[in-house]
């Protein structure tokens, strides 16, 4: 008799959870770890195993520390993990659509964080949560450095490829898989639909709160500061000075040897670093044109897409204003910067 528990996986097999109505396997490595030399390079194969792995419980998240809006922390760097959330009707021997889930922020988060059990047995769906590099780990640049500013895109890319693998020994059908995402994981689907590596690893796209062609009004969020044209997205040219800058601060100023000094510092000392490096980097060949301007070109993977807002899109902007300019916007306020951002 099958073990509903245990699904072998092209590297080995996973032992999860089952319940009445729904399958859960945590934790499951689609890539090798990104420490020490791992880290700023594309992400590798797994290592195979024989025995069942436990999948029972949540990988680790990738580094990140607390924000005011979120108390999670982490350092570790093997982390590259995903969870796969299937109805409980769902075997090797059905084809249910999948959905791949992009988790947002950029900074902080894992594909842990979000229960897909419900989505799973309602929407009999097969769902797959993934962790990603985030911040300095995901989108650091510096000159030599191939890749820069895509390394948490490439890891959403293996990730993919490995749904195109394994989906069916879970009940999925690779031939209807859709990413979505919500705000980071919105810009990071909208850079899927350009991406060359990301072509035919998906089917269907959902955009939420994350535009590709989303761009930052003057004043849109401080008083007096510029207009940003592509908001979300930087140049590598750009991602790689910002990391050359950096790199003294840590220690690491001779060029020569920068990277393999970077390599070598610790995790907590890179993550006072991280903020800046958010927007993933174009014009490179992981991402060879700025989103915004390869999809008005119609330079896109063919493929349907569902996009969506929130009634008071970026409102939380505003109301940084009193955090970071000390008052609230006043009613005196509001139409002088709307004159500053729109004309």
């Amino acid at each position: 008799m099958t073990d509903a528990a245990v699904v072998r996986t092209d590297a080995g097999p996973v032992r999860g959870t089952v319940t009445d109505t729904y399958r859960l396997f945590q934790g499951i490595p689609y890539a090798a770890s990104t420490a020490g030399e791992g880290r700023w390079h594309p992400p590798g194969p797994v290592l195979a195993w024989s025995e069942p792995i436990d999948a029972t419980r949540p990988g680790s998240m990738c580094p990140q520390q607390p924000s005011s809006y979120a108390d999670v922390a982490s350092l570790e760097e093997d982390c590259l993990c995903l969870n796969v959330t299937t109805p409980r009707s769902a075997d090797s021997q059905q084809h249910k659509p999948v959905m791949v889930w992009i988790h947002g922020d950029g900074a902080v988060g894992a594909g842990s964080i979000f229960d897909a059990r419900r989505l799973a047995a309602r929407g009999d769906v097969v769902i797959v949560t993934i962790n990603y590099r985030l911040g300095i780990f995901g989108a650091f640049g510096h000159p030599g450095l191939d890749g820069s500013g895509t390394f948490g895109l490439q890891d959403q890319q293996a990730a993919l490829r490995w749904v195109a693998r394994n989906a069916a020994a879970f009940g999925g059908d690779p031939g209807n898989v859709t990413v979505f995402g919500e705000s980071y994981g919105g810009l990071s689907t909208s850079a899927h639909l350009v991406a060359p590596g990301s072509a035919g690893l998906f089917h269907r796209a959902i955009i939420q709160s994350g535009f590709a062609l989303m761009d930052l009004p003057a004043g849109g969020i401080f008083p007096g500061l510029p207009a940003v044209a592509w908001y979300g997205w930087r140049a590598s040219a750009e991602v790689e000075a910002l990391g050359a800058a950096v790199a003294p601060q840590l220690g690491c100023a001779d060029v020569a040897t920068a990277l393999a000094c970077l390599r070598g510092a610790p995790v907590q000392e890179l993550l006072a670093h991280a903020q800046p490096f958010q927007p993933y980097g174009f014009g490179n060949r992981v991402l060879p044109e700025v989103p915004a301007q390869a999809l008005q070109e119609g330079l896109f993977h063919r493929v349907p897409v569902l996009s969506g807002s929130t009634r008071d899109e970026h409102r939380l902007f505003v109301g940084l204003f009193r955090v970071l300019a000390g008052q609230p916007v006043t009613a005196q306020q509001y139409p002088e910067l709307l004159a500053e951002a729109f004309g």
